[in-house]
């Protein structure tokens, strides 16, 4: 494994950590903002692209886990994902 693999997968493995920490919560105010924080973290550590189609196409097809992730985040947010990331 290369290092920047390893690097990706330890900030996954972080991000996964962090979500399941925010779903234990009993807030629904403060949850909804941890979320959305976790959402945007994640959009900007792994560069997620949020507009055109065959860039946010490609980064799915190559970031299976990342993109497994992000949507359960945006789920739990309970926010209407775009079709790009369905």
């Amino acid at each position: 494994m290369i290092l920047h693999e390893a690097v990706e997968r330890d900030r996954l493995k972080q991000f996964e950590l962090r979500f399941e920490d925010i779903k234990s919560g009993n807030n629904k105010a403060i949850k909804a903002a941890r979320l959305a924080v976790l959402q945007d973290d994640m959009e900007q550590v792994f560069k997620i692209p949020l507009i055109g189609k065959e860039c946010a196409y490609e980064f799915r097809s190559d970031n299976p886990e990342i993109m497994r992730l992000y949507r359960q985040v945006v789920r739990e947010r309970d926010v209407k994902p775009d079709a790009i990331f369905r």
